[in-house]
């Protein structure tokens, strides 16, 4: 009797699974009607952001170059006014660079003297003295920032000074 019970329940239960594929057609389910399955929307997303993100670097590398040609333009000009000065302590060339520098009220590094060198806070003669060497061994700076290469100033003390100082 349990023998008949098992045969006639498997039987059953192929003839409702039968009967049920038939009422739907036999095509398998796709999920809930209007529903997307996550990993759709997860790789849609992703591919939205990395196209963004392509395009924002796209910009940033455009604004960037312009950037780097204004200030090479800048460093040019300024190397070229900083080679009409000489660096002789004491001429009248260097009374005329202190005149200039006046106007803004900055000490230009590319230009000053020794004793202008010593206007800005911190730096007496021995580093007015390096920036000087500094200077005329490699020649003029080509932003302030080159300061630092010089022994004995660091980037507390260009700090400091970067109010007082121009190119």
């Amino acid at each position: 009797m349990k023998k008949e019970f098992v045969i006639t329940s498997v039987v059953s239960a192929m003839i409702g699974a039968g009967l049920m594929l038939f009422a739907i057609g036999g095509a398998r389910s796709s999920g809930i009607e209007g529903w997307t399955p996550i990993t759709e929307k997860v790789a849609a997303s992703i591919q939205n952001v990395a196209e963004s993100v392509s395009e924002e670097t796209k910009t940033d590398k455009k604004a960037a170059r312009a950037d780097n040609e204004v200030s090479n333009e800048a460093n040019k000009s300024i190397a070229t006014d900083a080679a009409v000065i000489p660096d002789i302590e004491g001429s009248a060339n260097e009374k005329a660079s202190a005149g200039a520098n006046a106007s803004d009220g900055l000490i230009h590094i590319n230009s000053a003297g020794l004793k202008e060198l010593q206007n800005i806070p911190g730096i007496g003669e021995k580093k007015a003295q390096a920036i000087l060497d500094y200077r005329n061994q490699h020649g003029a700076f080509s932003n302030i920032n080159d300061l630092t290469k010089v022994k004995g100033i660091g980037d507390k003390m260009l700090q400091k000074m970067k109010p007082h100082i121009g190119l």
